[in-house]
């Protein structure tokens, strides 16, 4: 079993399990051996019922993120399919744009199709180079909000994983292809397919019965706009069973997907993905959201090159870049300055800038 174990280094019941059976161990055998001889960290999860599914409604979507470690090389451009869960790894020698170009060119040449990819907002991820890269290949690049690393939840869980498996300090080369290997070769949980196993069709298949979850889940756990709520936080790092909520109240403005937009009392707004938000009614609305204040926009007045000057709800206006019209989508023209260009003869938006 510990020979097992070394080269399919997974500390979850639901994914050593399978291996071990497949190997002629006993179901009983391998839960034993992880619950004696494995350690785990304690798992917390906050509004779980509220989690809508992480998925695509597209074949051949993904997310990425940078790995860094101390060893050689310093960086991974890690990979991940947001469906089939096929990982993939590329080293790189810094965590610059051309080295991420670099990879995404590699990545791309080693892949039939890339529909969709998602990342945070890393400043090499929003250089020039890397968003001309996903223009040009008619990707539809999404990047997370601030409180919207949830997002990313299926790249972070998979990097998660590889420190898991990897008994040494240290992922050189080959080690991590190896263990990226044994990831793709091994049933997933989300899918009940290995990775390397996950076809078109069944892919199709997952994609309907998380539409379905999903659809389901909007009946339920909309918030309407005017509800005031609460802001679940991070848990204490001393009483990690405890979940905290902000003292102030926030009202609900719209729902947007998955994420509801709220805001304070000066107008302020910010998005939050709906599991972190809990309905109340005690209390006080607070008076302002987050430190670097941002409001609602209700109309483009004007612009200049690539500056739009714009005003918000509550009449006060401000010269802004065209990326903060732009953020979680920053190759696509915003709803807001398609429809102010709609309204000039010059109808050429400007492109975003660095």
């Amino acid at each position: 079993m510990k020979s097992l174990f070394k080269r399919f280094p997974f500390k979850s019941e639901s994914k050593f399990v399978p291996i071990a059976l497949k190997h002629g161990f006993t179901k009983s055998e391998a839960i034993d051996f992880l619950r004696s001889s494995v350690q785990h960290d304690q798992k917390y999860t906050e509004q779980r019922h509220l989690m809508r599914p992480i998925y695509s409604e597209r074949p051949n979507a993904y997310q990425f993120d940078t790995f860094v470690q101390k060893g050689d090389p310093p960086y991974y451009l890690i990979i991940i399919n947001v469906n089939t869960r096929k990982a993939y790894a590329y080293p790189m020698e810094s965590k610059g744009s051309s080295a991420v170009l670099e990879a995404l060119n590699s990545f791309k040449d080693s892949v039939t199709t890339i529909s969709a990819m998602t990342s945070d907002q890393d400043a090499a991820y929003l250089s020039q180079p890397i968003l001309s890269f996903m223009t040009e290949n008619k990707i539809d690049y999404r990047t997370t909000e601030d409180h919207d690393h949830n997002r990313l939840s299926i790249i972070n869980r998979f990097i998660r994983t590889l420190r898991d498996m990897n008994s040494k300090p240290g992922f050189p080369k080959s080690k991590m292809k190896a263990l990226v290997e044994a990831y793709n070769s091994s049933t997933h949980s989300s899918t009940n397919q290995a990775p390397d196993d996950m076809t078109p069709e069944l892919e199709k298949v997952y994609i309907e019965a998380k539409r379905a979850q999903t659809d389901s889940m909007r009946l339920t756990d909309r918030l309407e706009p005017g509800t005031t709520v609460r802001i679940m936080t991070q848990p204490s790092t001393f009483n990690k069973k405890r979940s905290n909520l902000t003292k102030e109240l926030y009202e609900v403005s719209s729902n947007e997907g998955s994420q509801v937009l709220i805001k304070a009392a000066d107008h302020s707004v910010a998005t939050y993905p709906r599991f972190k938000l809990v309905p109340s009614n005690s209390g006080k609305l607070a008076p302002t959201i987050d430190q670097a204040k941002r409001g609602i926009i209700e109309a483009i007045i004007n612009h200049k090159g690539s500056k739009y000057q714009v005003q918000y709800e509550g009449g006060v206006t401000e010269w802004i870049p065209s990326k903060n019209l732009r953020e979680g989508r920053p190759t696509v023209p915003s709803p807001l300055e398609q429809t102010y260009f709609r309204s000039l003869s010059n109808r050429q938006i400007p492109s975003i800038t660095k």
